[in-house]
């Protein structure tokens, strides 16, 4: 970005990069603060690394095994699944509608195709258009033992998958300005049993769509109730809310 913005030109001169040295010295007189260069991109690649390796060497004791559980449930189903990547990607990009010629299916499509039915991911193996837009075939000198148990683990991400789709779709709901819609949806995901880790983003989008509903006081409510990290700034919004509704009031 650096090297980029050094070669803007004209009306395109717009800052794209920052100085991280001089940003120091700038935050370093500041009471309380104690600046430090945000690495956390690093750590996450220097982690995932770390892990490969492990893998690779099958170097287990019991805490890499547990690193390697958690990788295995919480983060490489994402990389594994290239349908939720191809739909978070078009939920970064904010494309939630679609052309009326176009072929090709926006984000609130992508992640209402992924909340798959306990039916369906059962049935997984024989479903073969569906294990064919997933990639999976029986390769050549694979065992069916073999076959059976990328089966599983394929059904295993399924599950996690349709649990992260239902959130990114309501929350493509709220961006593409369906507050009801949103609200409808996170109401029924926040019931489930296997939404916990998704929690705080569930009750914060909830609390935004019944915001943009005007139901205030239900807002109110699910902000104050949120014992989130993010909790904090849930209740800050609350109190603003509560007084500009109360001033607002005849």
């Amino acid at each position: 970005m650096f090297m980029l913005q050094s070669r803007l030109i004209g009306d395109y001169q717009i800052p794209i990069s920052d100085d991280p040295t001089a940003l120091l010295k700038k935050f370093s007189g500041l009471a309380g603060v104690t600046p430090a260069i945000w690495d956390i991109e690093f750590q996450t690649h220097q982690f995932r690394h770390a892990l490969r390796n492990a893998i690779a060497q099958s170097t287990f004791d019991d805490q890499v095994m547990s690193k390697v559980l958690w990788y295995y449930t919480d983060e490489a189903y994402v990389d594994g699944f290239a349908p939720y990547r191809s739909a978070r990607d078009l939920f970064v990009l904010g494309r939630f509608d679609s052309d009326l010629n176009s072929n090709k299916l926006n984000a609130i499509e992508s992640f209402y195709n992924l909340i798959y039915s306990d039916k369906r991911i059962d049935n997984l193996s024989l479903d073969r258009g569906l294990l064919g837009r997933l990639g999976i075939l029986q390769e050549k000198g694979q065992s069916a033992a073999e076959f059976q148990n990328r089966l599983r683990d394929v059904q295993q991400q399924m599950r996690l998958v349709r649990r992260d789709a239902g959130v990114f779709l309501s929350q493509s709901h709220f961006d593409n300005g369906n507050a009801s819609a949103a609200a409808n949806w996170l109401g029924r995901m926040r019931d489930r049993d296997d939404t916990e880790r998704w929690m705080p983003t569930i009750e914060y989008v909830l609390g935004r769509s019944v915001e943009a509903r005007r139901e205030y006081d239900e807002a109110i409510k699910l902000y104050q109730r949120s014992a989130a990290a993010q909790s904090h700034g849930n209740l800050i919004r609350a109190r603003l809310l509560g007084e500009l509704t109360k001033t607002s009031k005849p």
